[in-house]
């Protein structure tokens, strides 16, 4: 596996056993990584992701940053 995208991977698991309410919200971003110069940002639907910046990072400071992340991420309507 891509070892940045397994950082993603093994932030998102701890999210979902720590804090479960982030958890499920940062696991429905879909990972795209971009060139900007930005560790990750969110639009909503995604998990924009630069990987120089994500190699650099803890997976601490990734968590951190995700943190902020979930009050942004667009939560789909339950089907009745």
């Amino acid at each position: 596996m891509d070892p940045v995208i397994k950082l993603i991977v093994q932030a998102r698991v701890m999210f979902l056993f720590d804090e479960p309410e982030i958890g499920k919200l940062v696991t429905q971003l879909k990972p795209r990584e971009v060139d900007d110069d930005i560790c990750v940002e969110t639009d909503g639907k995604s998990l924009f992701y630069n990987r120089e910046n994500i190699k650099q990072a803890t997976r601490d400071e990734l968590m951190d940053r995700m943190r902020v992340l979930a009050p942004f991420v667009e939560v789909e309507p339950h089907e009745k």
